[in-house]
């Protein structure tokens, strides 16, 4: 045999471990620009929803406008969570809008990590410009006199430490996907906001 010969397999060998470690990397890159990318995409997006909830619950009673939230996934994967609005921390309202009294609007998102299982990955959340005991009932369905789960209610936001146990109790019923939407946002009454999915 010559010496090429037998060198052969071994630098075959030697070419196949640098290709697979090469598609290891390239997988994992791909995997983080996707999850960020669905990030970006999100905070865009959930930031608009907060803004036109503001809007709303500014005006007076009756006040109502159709918003369009467009929470589709890009690239990969990626879900929602929940959704929730709680009271704010007088710190943090002091922080991001020098007052003592806010609303929070957060958002939970999930992944598939590497063994295809849904894991909680990002939280966005937004600071708004509203009481901490404002609520706002969701209906998934219209016409619908039943909401599907309730933003906020006083005894939530002084769950205090419990508070992680009652998102993920009312989770199930709120039905947020990752899909563009559009709602009909009504101040009812006083405190009270209306958002319906149309």
């Amino acid at each position: 045999m010559r010496k090429g010969q037998e060198e052969a397999p071994v630098e075959l060998m030697v070419a196949v471990i640098i290709f697979t470690f090469v598609l290891i990397i390239g997988y994992y890159v791909y995997n983080g620009l996707c999850a960020q990318q669905f990030e970006q995409k999100m905070s865009a997006s959930f930031s608009k929803f907060a803004r036109d909830i503001e809007l709303v619950y500014l005006g007076g009673v009756g006040t109502s406008s159709i918003v369009h939230a467009d929470f589709t996934a890009v690239g990969c994967y990626g879900n929602i969570h929940s959704i929730r609005m709680f009271a704010g921390t007088e710190g943090l309202c002091n922080a991001q809008l020098g007052s003592s009294d806010c609303a929070v609007l957060a958002m939970v998102m999930s992944e598939k990590n590497a063994a295809g299982l849904s894991e909680n990955s990002a939280s966005l959340v937004e600071v708004l410009s509203l009481p901490s005991d404002a609520e706002g009932d969701y209906y998934s369905e219209v016409p619908s006199t039943v909401p599907d789960c309730v933003f906020c209610r006083q005894d939530y936001a002084e769950a205090g430490d419990d508070r992680m146990e009652v998102i993920n109790s009312l989770t199930e019923q709120c039905g947020w996907h990752t899909q563009a939407y559009n709602f009909r946002i009504t101040k009812t009454e006083p405190g009270v906001l209306k958002i319906e999915k149309l």
